[in-house]
């Protein structure tokens, strides 16, 4: 895990092994896990928002072939928004669970722009 270029969680305790007032930090690590698993056990849902008066049909389209192609556990929420008036919440069903990937993350904000989706 350490020599891996995935970000990962570091636990551990840190020691001032410095004298004389000189510190010397240093972590004695514990654990050590990818941030991808600690994500994929950690996230229920996945919340994407569109902008109803923007998105197309094909739009729509799109994000069905996105959540058909990242399957997993994680329910999906759409937040349907209509800017300045209203918005919808709309939980998808057992068919559209998916896996909460950085694939995922990329596609889905690539199609309804940047921070339109979050892990929760």
């Amino acid at each position: 895990v350490l020599t891996s270029d995935e970000p990962i969680l570091c636990k551990g305790t840190v020691k001032d092994e410095g004298e004389d007032g000189n510190h010397a930090f240093k972590l004695l690590l514990e654990e050590a896990i990818p941030l991808a698993e600690l994500r994929e056990s950690k996230t229920s849902k996945v919340v994407i928002r569109i902008d109803a008066t923007s998105a197309t049909e094909e739009d729509i389209e799109a994000l069905r072939g996105i959540l058909v192609g990242a399957s997993g556990k994680c329910v999906p929420l759409i937040i349907l928004q209509i800017p300045g008036r209203s918005q919808t919440a709309i939980y998808l069903g057992d068919t559209f669970r998916v896996a909460p990937t950085d694939e995922l993350l990329a596609s889905l904000n690539q199609l309804f722009g940047a921070n339109s989706t979050a892990f929760a």
